[in-house]
């Protein structure tokens, strides 16, 4: 569960230095649960588990996503493999029947992910996630220059899936999806929506939007462990 979990949040870490305390994954201990998230402030990642036994005490950690990483690598042959987590002053272990990581905390205080969980996207779709990912994929070929950017547009029971670059040209992908709610249409980035596509499991995906500057969620169909927050790009 813990390689799982670690797999599907890291990579949400930023890589800027400029908020170390952005670059780990934070691991916060209820008295039944574990949840992780990870964010770069352009993205957030969220996973939850149930634990093994109740823990002593409720807890917050920020742990380097490099040693999150690593223990996620330990873990790869036995992902049931049962791990002891013990954290002292600034320090945290993770410790299975065959080897132990240690590593230093992270010092600074973890923005509160809970305020950003959205409580309303009117732009509510089900699609398979190889279909969604092959097509952002196609997309994002476009790009030459700077990160690219993919403009999601819902109509109906249609995805349109658009991208543009300047002398290069356009390209336009439609979709088949489930659709409640709204239509709409919002732009993000390739890369952004690609990282969480391809860390899942399963068979379909939840995305949700709205338009305007709030994130889309992006989830497991069915799925309540899990989400990834994504921003919006604003397109000039």
């Amino acid at each position: 569960m813990l390689r799982n979990m670690i797999r599907k949040t890291a990579f949400a870490a930023a890589a800027d230095e400029n908020r170390p305390y952005l670059t780990g994954v934070l691991f916060e201990v209820g008295e039944q649960e574990l949840r992780l998230v990870a964010t770069d402030s352009n993205r957030l990642a969220f996973a939850k588990g149930s634990l093994a036994e109740p823990a002593a005490a409720a807890r917050q950690a920020i742990v380097p996503a490099r040693t999150a990483q690593e223990v996620a690598r330990v873990l790869q042959d036995d992902e049931e493999a049962q791990v002891v987590v013990s954290v002292a002053d600034n320090y945290i272990s993770f410790e299975t029947g065959t080897a132990r990581v240690v590593s230093r905390l992270l010092e600074g205080t973890y923005p509160n992910y809970r305020q950003v969980l959205p409580q309303d996207q009117p732009v509510r779709t089900r699609v398979a996630r190889d279909v969604f990912q092959a097509a952002v994929e196609r997309a994002a070929l476009l790009s030459r220059k700077g990160p690219a950017v993919v403009i999601v547009n819902v109509r109906e029971q249609l995805m349109t899936l658009s991208a543009r670059e300047a002398d290069v040209g356009r390209s336009h992908e439609e979709i088949p999806v489930e659709h409640e709610g709204q239509d709409g249409q919002n732009a993000y980035q390739a890369r952004f929506l690609l990282d969480v596509l391809r860390v899942l499991d399963s068979d379909e995906v939840q995305f949700d939007f709205s338009e305007g500057d709030k994130p889309a969620t992006v989830r497991p169909a069915g799925g309540e462990d899990y989400l990834c927050l994504i921003m919006p790009i604003r397109l000039g």
